[in-house]
């Protein structure tokens, strides 16, 4: 089980067509999706919403504690809509990490917005490549979002072989020779090391501490707990 929080302040802006978001980089390579204000464009300032549009971006995520930095190729696609007000769609990643480890994921979601409230969830599958060996896990999510918090919940599960020997001894191995007294003593093993793709699940809220006003800023907490 592990815990995480953490505070930040809005960096970037996104313009999406069903809703407004800000992006936010947080932890391993994930995007923190909140609802936020943003400037009309021309359709809506019309009284017409504009359907959302396929995206297609590239980025790079440095290395921090834990994991390498990777490049990614990331695609998002409209599959059915009613623009304003729900959105089903499909995105796809292929990443490539500094020790040119493979990874790809593809992912089936659904939002639909309400009155100051936004839900939705997804499925999906994703594949990493540690050298050694690969995995393969399936993931589910659901997600809820107001104005000012929001509540996310992922679960993941691997399937087919989740755990393989990536090294080992070949047979006994005797270290540690020493005497004691008349006897000849010696450590006799072996070893072997396995990787191992966990299932677990994760439960992640955030909410607005304080709104800087006619400036733009906010202040955000967040707090998680998961379970592998």
């Amino acid at each position: 089980m592990f815990f995480s929080a953490a505070l930040f302040l809005p960096a970037t802006w996104l313009h999406c067509p069903l809703v407004r978001w800000r992006s936010l980089g947080l932890g391993l390579g994930s995007l923190a999706l909140l609802p936020g204000l943003a400037h009309a464009n021309p359709a809506e300032l019309a009284g017409e919403i504009a359907p959302a549009s396929p995206r297609l971006q590239v980025n790079y995520t440095g290395s921090g504690s834990g994991y390498r930095g990777f490049g990614a190729i990331e695609g998002w696609l409209p599959v059915g809509q009613q623009p304003g007000a729900s959105v089903t769609f499909v995105t796809g990643q292929v990443r490539l990490d500094t020790d040119l480890r493979w990874g790809s994921a593809l992912h089936l979601g659904y939002r639909s917005q309400g009155q100051n409230l936004l839900l939705g969830g997804y499925l999906g599958a994703d594949w990493r490549s540690t050298g050694p060996s690969s995995f393969t896990q399936l993931g589910a999510g659901l997600e809820a979002m107001g104005d000012t918090w929001g509540v996310y919940l992922n679960g993941y599960l691997p399937v087919g072989e989740s755990r393989r020997l990536v090294a080992g001894s070949d047979g006994t191995t005797v270290q540690n020779l020493r005497f004691e007294g008349n006897r000849l003593l010696a450590d006799i093993g072996g070893f072997n090391q396995f990787e191992t793709a966990l299932a677990g699940v994760d439960l992640r809220s955030e909410l607005q501490l304080w709104n800087l006003g006619a400036s733009g800023g906010e202040v955000w907490g967040t707090a998680g707990l998961g379970y592998t």
